[in-house]
């Protein structure tokens, strides 16, 4: 009888011990899928994917509306600033309260700066002149830690990045 309370003893303290170790080998794994997009008969466009929390992407002309994790319209919008006449430096990015935007040249028109978070909201909007080519922002403590979409523009300027919060 002690025999037998020993042996299975010994395999549940043995099931213990391994159990661990193969959750530590799933721990890497991840399920992924593809997903799909779907033009409506009113010209609409919906993509979607498996795991993300929301559908994303409505656009009609010049209108476009999207939610959740994929921004593909944030992806054209920074593209296209790539090939603006004027670089623009952020730093220090990531930030935690300041954020300072470093123009090339000198900007004669004050620059608004809108921020958008992951949702495509506004939450941030402003006008500022740039003084030595650069624009310091102090009033961001507010914003909480994010990824954001920033905006500069002013009649020369059109310009997109991405700033994290931290």
């Amino acid at each position: 009888m002690k025999l037998i309370i020993f042996y299975f003893s010994l395999i549940c303290v043995f099931f213990l011990i391994s159990n661990p170790i193969i959750a530590q080998q799933l721990h890497h794994q991840m399920i992924s899928s593809q997903g799909a997009t779907i033009k409506t008969t009113s010209g609409l466009v919906v993509k979607q994917t498996i795991g993300q929390q929301s559908v994303t992407g409505n656009s009609q002309g010049e209108i476009t509306v999207q939610q959740g994790y994929q921004q593909s319209h944030w992806e054209t919008l920074l593209r296209k600033s790539k090939k603006s006449d004027v670089l623009i430096t952020t730093f220090p990015n990531p930030f935690r309260e300041i954020l300072n935007f470093q123009f090339s040249n000198t900007q004669d028109s004050p620059v608004r700066i809108s921020i958008f978070d992951s949702h495509g909201r506004i939450v941030f909007d402003k006008s500022s002149a740039a003084v030595d080519k650069i624009i310091s922002l102090d009033d961001l403590p507010e914003l909480p830690s994010a990824q954001y979409l920033v905006k500069l523009s002013n009649k020369n300027l059109n310009f997109h990045t991405i700033i994290i919060k931290i």
